[in-house]
């Protein structure tokens, strides 16, 4: 009998992501950020939606979109890659795409 799946909280989902973030690759395109995926097939674009956020075209973003806050793994590498490359000040204005 195959184990039932856990359902993990918000706070779980956001810690998984971000453990899971670490070492995807992210890269600056025309449209946005290119964020590979954790399988190395292929990739994710990474962009502001209408209201300025943080979007990403993966099927856990949109899975937890209803989640107040939610961010997938691809979106916490762009946003880890901005922390280091662009200074405090300059971080939401590098966003601008």
């Amino acid at each position: 009998m195959a184990k039932a799946k856990k359902i993990l909280t918000a706070t779980e989902l956001l810690e998984r992501n971000k453990k899971n973030a670490i070492g995807l690759v992210v890269e600056k395109t025309s449209s946005g950020y290119m964020a590979n995926s954790s399988t190395g097939k292929g990739g994710y674009l990474v962009n502001t939606d209408k209201e300025g956020h943080l979007a990403c075209a993966c099927m856990d973003q949109a899975l937890n979109r209803g989640i107040s806050n939610y961010r997938c793994k691809h979106i916490i590498a762009v946003e880890n890659s901005l922390e280091k490359t662009v200074p405090t000040s300059s971080r939401f204005a590098a966003l601008d795409l």
